[in-house]
């Protein structure tokens, strides 16, 4: 998540609480849950237990913007050695 103020600058010190659509709280968690901008930056890890389709929230202020993701099955890996 970048935040930045009305002249495009980096902002320090905000705190971005990540969440995820309702139907998917029992599948995701994040590693922090919170995290304060530094450098205009926040990072969080996403873990999710299942697959498909689901949105990513970053609030921020009074700010919420929105990511899609989708989680797929790794290939099955295949039998012949080839």
């Amino acid at each position: 998540m970048r935040v930045r103020d009305a002249q495009e600058r980096p902002v320090d010190g905000m705190a971005v609480v990540f969440s995820v659509d309702p139907s998917w709280t029992q599948n995701v968690s994040f590693t922090p849950p919170e995290a304060r901008t530094q450098h205009g930056e926040a990072h969080t890890i996403v873990q999710v237990n299942t697959t498909g389709h689901f949105h990513v929230m970053a609030h921020v202020d009074n700010v919420t913007p929105r990511a899609a993701l989708t989680v797929v099955s790794r290939p099955s890996p295949s039998g012949n050695g080839s």
